[in-house]
């Protein structure tokens, strides 16, 4: 199993569909699809984005 370097952004009050739409659209014009530098999952409190290498990670959590 690979390492991966998680990221966690948490959905927050007053958050909306067209907020959390500008957020997914950052990360694929970013990092592009999940897949080949990234994979994320789901829950009732954030979404989690894993990624293969540890300076992306960085610059995703500097951009969210």
């Amino acid at each position: 199993m690979a390492i991966t370097y998680p990221i966690k952004i948490y959905w927050k009050n007053g958050d909306n569909i067209s907020a959390w739409d500008e957020r997914c659209i950052e990360l694929l014009e970013k990092f592009g699809l999940p897949g080949d530098r990234y994979v994320t999952s789901f829950c009732e409190n954030y979404l989690e984005i894993n990624f293969y290498k540890h300076e992306d990670a960085v610059v995703a959590a500097l951009m969210f």
